[in-house]
């Protein structure tokens, strides 16, 4: 059973096996005995090996331990220095890892969240079509050009997808137009 006593400077929790020793000063002389936030932050509890330099415009990753610019890291409100200890890249690559270890579960994930924020999704889609409509029509034009050329080259398949596409066409504008209204003349 632990043992708690404390004092006006001191709290001491004892068991079995561990002790805890935590002093709280009230006077300046006590202060230097105490880390200040930026020693906190800019060491790791890995051996006391730097996390920051101490200019703090670069940490060191706690996966692959290089040290690279702040930038080169996700924000995490929850860390005393507001980033995540993990590189972007090196973070990625868990990602990437995850994601092929179990692709199913992740296509479901999405799948539910698109289905739940079904609004949010169509939003977001909406906005980045808007954002990036000149560079979509460029795109499109050279997979178009870069499609006629390779019907022109004789390629099969290319052939089979403009007949299909067609055909579809053709269909659809049987199906929704009228014929001899007023109004097609």
């Amino acid at each position: 059973m632990p043992m708690h006593v404390s004092g006006p400077r001191q709290t001491q929790v004892t068991g079995p096996a561990v002790r805890v020793s935590t002093t709280m000063p009230t006077a300046k002389p006590y202060a230097p005995m105490l880390p200040s936030i930026t020693e906190i932050i800019t060491t790791s509890n890995e051996g006391g090996r730097p996390m920051m330099t101490t200019n703090n415009t670069e940490k060191r990753c706690s996966k692959c331990e290089v040290v690279t610019p702040l930038k080169d890291y996700y924000k995490r409100e929850a860390s005393l220095d507001g980033l995540q200890t993990v590189c972007k890249e090196c973070q990625k690559a868990a990602s990437i890892e995850v994601y092929q270890d179990d692709p199913e579960r992740r296509k479901a994930m999405s799948t539910a969240w698109g289905k739940a924020n079904l609004e949010a999704k169509r939003s977001h889609g909406r906005k980045w079509y808007n954002d990036n409509a000149e560079a979509n029509l460029a795109r499109r034009r050279e997979l178009c050009a870069a499609e006629k050329a390779k019907v022109e080259a004789g390629d099969e398949e290319a052939i089979k997808r403009r007949d299909t596409k067609r055909a579809y066409a053709r269909k659809w504008y049987n199906e929704n137009t009228v014929k001899g209204t007023e109004e097609n003349g």
